[in-house]
């Protein structure tokens, strides 16, 4: 049975260090766009989903989304975790790809390799910065969403809502992760 595989962007438009970051111009195309593009060249073409939060100040990512006829989910601006989490209990993804929405020069082989082995192996989490194997910008992470629900209902620091990742890399005894 196939899985029901989902690419989340995490994108917000209040970055404290570059304002707008994801919607910045770069040779008159949103760095957003040039992520978007990247991503639409993995191999099995997995849906994509640009997962922003749902306070006004994000509006011009909706906007965006829609003018380059891609999906948005809007969810909480602070618990990331949950904005992922709600995500895929929309999409009903049973993983789903985090990529961060500052990454524009992604490399799509990098996601198709990561989903293979995913698919391939009995995984909970498959990533490539744990330990860190590849620069920033190319991080990929691979997540079961049953095991990311189970997760979340442990979380309790601050920073693992925040980073949706960080209670795995904390408790990486409790789960199956292949870097």
């Amino acid at each position: 049975m196939k899985m029901n595989m989902v690419i989340f962007v995490q994108a917000r438009i209040n970055s404290s260090r570059l304002p707008n970051k994801v919607l910045t111009l770069v040779n008159g195309i949103p760095l957003l766009g040039y992520l978007i593009s990247r991503l639409a060249k993995t191999n099995d073409k997995t849906k994509i989903v640009i997962a922003t939060s749902d306070k006004l100040i994000d509006d011009p990512i909706e906007k965006f989304c829609i003018e380059q006829n891609t999906t948005c989910f809007r969810g909480q601006l602070v618990d990331v975790a949950r904005r992922m989490l709600s995500a895929a209990k929309h999409f009903e993804a049973s993983a789903f790809v985090r990529i961060n929405g500052d990454s524009p020069l992604i490399d799509c082989v990098l996601i198709d390799y990561a989903v293979d082995i995913f698919q391939n192996g009995d995984y909970d989490l498959v990533t490539n910065t744990f330990p860190r194997s590849f620069p920033v910008g190319q991080s990929v992470e691979v997540i079961r969403t049953s095991t990311f629900e189970k997760a979340y209902q442990k979380m309790t620091n601050p920073e693992e809502f925040e980073h949706v990742t960080k209670y795995f890399y904390d408790y990486h005894d409790d789960f199956k992760i292949h870097n």
